[in-house]
């Protein structure tokens, strides 16, 4: 995350600076906006840290997951209009995930609980998003939750042995000990 962060943050400032998008930042200080830059860093490191345990077609199916659990949300709590077919959907939906899944007794219960976490954490992003008044700049929603994971995978990598390139792999932290 911290090296992806800084060529990350680097193209988003460079097309944001120009283009004034940083000019309204105290709409950045709103609380919705706040929770919004939250959710997105707790998907980014449930979704590394699920990497490390899950192979990527199961986390990727689990992730695809979202839009469903986004939509049965947003019916069950009158965000949407309630229609049984929209309800049957979803059910076949997260049927389709789990034939997709198939879960297995050898697969890793915390690369598995990473995995839901990164998938309920991105659902919630995007509920959060719909709640986001309009005139809160896209850009400037973009320039604060990419500076934020970089932050947290500066901080989650100070934390982290690092390899050499070529080199041998690094021992285990006892971070990484302790997640498996």
């Amino acid at each position: 995350l911290a090296l992806r962060g800084v060529c990350a943050s680097a193209i988003v400032l460079a097309i944001a600076l120009p283009a004034g998008a940083l000019g309204g930042w105290r709409m950045g200080l709103r609380p919705l906006v706040a929770l919004r830059v939250v959710l997105e860093i707790t998907t980014a490191l449930a979704s590394v840290l699920a990497l490390a345990r899950l192979p990527l077609a199961t986390l990727t199916a689990l992730m695809m997951s979202a839009p469903l659990i986004v939509t049965t949300f947003s019916m069950a709590s009158g965000m949407e209009a309630r229609r049984m077919s929209r309800f049957l959907m979803a059910a076949i939906g997260f049927v389709g995930v789990l034939l997709v899944l198939q879960p297995a007794v050898r697969t890793s219960a915390a690369g598995l609980l990473l995995a839901l976490a990164c998938t309920l954490s991105l659902a919630a992003r995007e509920i959060v998003n719909r709640r986001l008044p309009a005139h809160v700049p896209s850009m400037l929603i973009a320039v604060l939750t990419t500076v934020a994971v970089t932050t947290a995978g500066c901080l989650l990598a100070a934390l982290q042995p690092w390899p050499a390139p070529g080199g041998p792999p690094p021992a285990r932290s006892r971070t990484a000990r302790r997640w498996r």
